[in-house]
């Protein structure tokens, strides 16, 4: 069994003695745990293609830090004209690259949660 797999255990946490999963609750759980789980490979894909727009941040759920991520790259964009926005192009090629060793940290996180609010 993967790591994944083996989230739910042998029965639902705060039963009592008897009662474990069924196999039909067993099977509803997984498919909706690899329906809604987070994959490492379109996050890092994002994060090359799209990186610059926060795209990678709001597929993993921070909402907020990837729709600042786009209002830098704009705001950025439109001081160019005058040369101030190199110091937000800076800024945030520094971000993305904190994001490159971030990425597999927020993955994880995103996904215990998604397990957590489903084994409860």
């Amino acid at each position: 069994m993967s790591r994944d797999e083996d989230f739910l255990g042998d029965r639902p946490r705060g039963a009592s003695g008897d009662g474990a999963w069924s196999g039909q609750d067993r099977s509803a759980m997984m498919m909706r745990y690899d329906n809604e789980k987070k994959s490492l490979l379109i996050a890092y894909l994002l994060w090359f293609f799209l990186g610059v727009f926060g795209v990678h941040r709001m597929y993993l759920g921070a909402w907020v830090s990837g729709l600042l991520m786009l209002a830098l790259n704009g705001v950025s964009t439109l001081l160019a004209v005058v040369f101030i926005g190199y110091i937000g192009f800076i800024l945030l090629f520094l971000w993305l690259l904190l994001d490159l060793f971030l990425i597999p940290v927020i993955v994880r996180r995103r996904n215990e949660e998604l397990i957590r609010r489903l084994t409860t």
